[in-house]
């Protein structure tokens, strides 16, 4: 990596699981987040960034791990774990802003932000590996600084992935995991609930978008069979029908002229 006006601080090379850059703005501008480069995760600054000019560092953070851009507050943090805490820090400055000690374990994923009804700002969602090939699903509040709670691990066989959205409209965001059993948790409670057995998805990421019209729908990407669409009742509205086992798992919801499509190296769908 190449930074303009100092010193190369070194470069990053990773496999398909890296976590890669993200993107977002501020009040400063627009910034990338590079996580995992030779001095931790570093935000720069994207402004003038073009193919023969380098972006410039804003700040970086030696031991923040698995950061996510989530508003606190009205404002943009990174958020991600330090030692064993989940820290938030503003994107403009890097100054904290929060931090709450975690339970023995270690982060699995990135956090993602959890909408509670009548709260302005979101919890933190974190995704907690505890021994045993288990994942303790954790809610974090900033505001008042505590881990409101934590739900009962769940066993899964080495890829864990998670997503959370509010798909039946009551203004609190449903927490979507996949082991065999569709796994809902209820963002202000904590509560789980199987909602639907997909014993052949392995490997499934869910993903809350609109796809077909305006409202949130859960999309099941698979790593051992084709991708399936669900409504807000956990029905089944739409399934790909690829002739042959695929790995689907890393796709993204891109909008386009004629609608929204569900994008992966191996399905591709118009809806």
């Amino acid at each position: 990596m190449v930074w303009f006006d100092c010193d190369p601080i070194g470069s990053f090379v990773g496999g398909s699981l890296s976590q890669p850059p993200v993107a977002s703005s501020d009040e400063a501008g627009p910034f990338v987040v590079l996580p995992n480069t030779a001095v931790g995760a570093a935000v720069v600054d994207a402004r003038f960034a073009s193919l023969v000019l380098p972006a410039f560092p804003r700040w970086w953070q030696k031991s923040l791990k698995a950061p996510s851009i989530i508003d606190i507050g009205g404002l943009p943090h990174l958020v991600g774990v330090e030692d064993s805490n989940l820290v938030a820090r503003r994107t403009d400055t890097g100054l904290k802003s929060g931090e709450v000690l975690m339970l023995s374990g270690w982060i699995w994923g990135s956090p993602i932000p959890l909408t509670v009804a009548g709260q302005t700002d979101p919890i933190v969602g974190v995704d907690w590996r505890v021994d045993g090939m288990q994942i303790a699903q954790t809610a974090v509040d900033f505001s008042s600084s505590s881990v409101l709670w934590v739900g009962a691990p769940i066993a899964f066989g080495g890829y864990f992935g998670s997503s959370a959205g509010d798909l039946d409209g009551d203004g609190n965001a449903e927490w979507f995991s996949l082991s065999s059993t569709l796994n809902r948790r209820d963002a202000a409670t904590g509560a789980v609930q199987g909602v639907g057995s997909f014993p052949m998805l392995g490997y499934a990421l869910p993903l809350l978008a609109p796809f077909t019209g305006p409202t949130n729908e859960l999309l099941l990407q698979s790593g051992g069979q084709g991708a399936k669409l669900l409504a807000d009742d956990y029905s089944v509205t739409w399934e790909s029908n690829s002739p042959e086992a695929v790995n689907g798992k890393a796709g993204t919801r891109v909008s386009c002229a004629g609608g929204a499509s569900f994008i992966t190296p191996a399905v591709q769908s118009a809806f």
